[in-house]
């Protein structure tokens, strides 16, 4: 009986010795997003695209779409992104900023994305808004870069 007290006295130490490392603050941009089940899509067309890399290399702040705002995108839109790997990369590079930028500093206005589209940041009060997005969970950290979750895909315009 006294042995069985130790061991359960002794768990929450064990847990968090460890455990202690693997907090959401030390999760990099893909592990942070992969942790997700919301974020499965999104995560597995970073996959795809070979960004993993990219994402984690310096500090960015990430806009990814959630399962839900992959369902909402028109069929041929969707199967374009998913089956043309240039637009796949284009796409998913159009969510991301460069620098580390919170809710709070994100700037507003037009910003360039890794794509070299623009895209257009709005604030209003708390709400955080990109295009026709809105941020629906802020400030995932992922060490030196940060992830948003927004509720639709951002398609950049095509050249024509």
């Amino acid at each position: 009986m006294i042995a069985r007290r130790l061991i359960l006295n002794a768990l929450p130490l064990f847990a968090a010795l460890s455990f202690g490392h693997a907090s959401a603050d030390t999760l990099n941009v893909t592990q942070n997003i992969a942790r997700r089940p919301e974020l499965s899509v999104a995560y597995e067309l970073i996959v795809k695209a070979g960004l993993q890399n990219d994402l984690n290399q310096s500090a960015v702040t990430v806009f990814i779409p959630t399962n839900e705002a992959f369902g909402k995108l028109k069929p041929a839109d969707r199967e374009k992104i998913t089956t043309d790997a240039n637009v796949l990369k284009a796409t998913l590079k159009y969510h991301v900023i460069k620098g580390r930028q919170t809710a709070a500093t994100a700037p507003t206005g037009m910003v360039d994305t890794l794509n070299g589209a623009k895209l257009e940041i709005s604030r209003a009060g708390d709400f955080l808004t990109l295009n026709e997005a809105l941020v629906v969970t802020s400030d995932l950290d992922a060490g030196q870069s940060v992830v948003h979750v927004i509720d639709s895909v951002l398609v950049p315009a095509t050249k024509k």
